[in-house]
This record gives C-alpha cells, structure tokens and sequence, in this order.
C-alpha cells in the first residue's frame, strides 16, 4: 500500500535525476513526506474529536 501511494500521489515512479544516490534521496523524501502527511491528518482528526 505505501509503495502504491508514494508511486501515485508523490511521483516516485518519475525520477528526473541520475545516480543510486540521487534517487535513494528522492525515495526517502518521498517517505518522509508521506509519514509527515499522516502524522498532520491524524493529529488534526485527534484535535477535533477532543474538542
């Protein structure tokens, strides 16, 4: 399911660089991007069943 995502919604599947190291740096931004967007979608849903 994570590779699906990060291949539809963040681009992974178009790398535009060469090199293993350039697209492994692409590939973890992507990651990171992914779980920051969760994190931000669960913290705003939490908040709002508090309140």
């Amino acid at each position: 399911r994570c590779n699906s995502r990060l291949k539809k919604y963040l681009n992974l599947d178009n790398l535009r660089s060469k090199g293993i190291k350039k697209a492994k740096v692409h590939a973890l931004l992507n990651c990171i991007a992914l779980v920051a967007g969760t994190i931000a979608l669960n913290i705003g849903v939490s908040a709002s069943k508090a309140a």
